[in-house]
């Protein structure tokens, strides 16, 4: 499988907001989510990505075809310090390392502080990035369990680059 990032432009945010779809469809399991009277979710508001510049959304490809999507938020200008703000890989390309591989790349696009959080229902998550970071700083980031905004997730953190 040939696995590429490619960044998502303005004018293909309602393709970028169908993708979300089947990642907020996923998350409904995780943590009881719901659709609306409109037959949609409307937890992530996709818009917000093209309306500043602290969001890079990007797609997942695989052998061209669409495979998911990622969003890295920049969370201070120096040094860099990087946030993963969403990363989906649909299920049909799910245990190929399509995640593993696009989130390296991800690391190496955008060298400095990252952090990575999880919910704390999501334990397959938890283990995919425990697994994937381990693998690209070879043990050697934090991982715990921290408040953000009344909000308690799992964390890592690491330098890449």
């Amino acid at each position: 499988m040939n696995v590429k990032l490619r960044a998502a432009l303005r004018m293909e945010m309602d393709a970028f907001d169908r993708i979300v779809q089947f990642y907020q469809y996923d998350f409904s399991e995780i943590e009881d989510g719901d659709v609306e009277k409109d037959g949609r979710f409307h937890y992530i508001d996709v818009s917000r990505y093209w309306t500043g510049t602290d969001f890079r959304p990007y797609f997942i490809l695989v052998n061209d075809q669409i495979a998911g999507f990622a969003v890295v938020r920049e969370e201070s200008k120096s040094p860099p310090k990087w946030w993963m703000e969403e990363f989906f890989v649909m299920r049909k390309y799910r245990r190929y390392g399509t995640g593993r591989h696009a989130a390296m790349c991800l690391f190496d696009m955008f060298p400095g502080e990252w952090e990575v959080w999880q919910s704390p229902n999501n334990k397959v998550a938890r283990a995919f990035w425990r697994s994937v970071i381990g693998a690209y700083t070879n043990k050697n980031f934090e991982d715990s369990t921290h408040e953000i905004h009344g909000w308690t997730g799992t964390l890592q953190r690491f330098r890449s680059g």
